[in-house]
């Protein structure tokens, strides 16, 4: 029989970030990445037993975008913040500053998986503790909420 070489899957640290088509640096993590879920409750019987579950719609949770912290440089991201804190400053709801954003997991030079984020806008904005001990940078997360994420392999 002909042999199968399997391979341990792709890295999680290849990734590269694009809002509105550009790409993004400093982003050092994505949390809670989660493109499919879907939104169950249970029917139960006459004797209050779950009989079956029943779908009830598709559920699209938020994630977080990690990343240092530097506002020096020009780019979508630092924009996006911007314009989030000017909309929420002039009463304008945050989803009026919508982006499109594509995660990208690359393999050797090569894409292999996008994940299209549609409609995503900026629900949080979060910075590490701020500590003169510890010599680290300073990291803001993002918590981000969008219409869909969509893989696409």
């Amino acid at each position: 029989p002909k042999r199968v070489e399997s391979r341990d899957g792709y890295p999680a640290g290849n990734y590269r970030v694009e809002i509105n088509g550009t790409e993004q640096p400093g982003i050092i993590q994505i949390i809670d990445l989660i493109p499919y879920r879907t939104g169950l409750r249970a029917a139960v019987d006459q004797t209050g037993m779950v009989a079956n579950r029943i779908f009830t719609k598709y559920i699209t949770p938020p994630f977080k975008i990690i990343r240092i912290a530097n506002y020096d440089h020009p780019n979508s991201l630092n924009q996006w913040v911007r314009d989030s804190i000017r909309a929420r400053n002039s009463g304008q709801g945050p989803a009026t500053k919508a982006r499109s954003i594509d995660i990208v997991i690359t393999d050797g030079g090569t894409d292999k998986i996008t994940f299209r984020v549609k409609n995503a806008w900026i629900r949080e904005i979060a910075y590490s503790d701020l500590d003169r001990t510890s010599g680290g940078r300073l990291k803001e997360t993002l918590t981000i909420e969008s219409e869909s994420i969509n893989p696409m392999f």
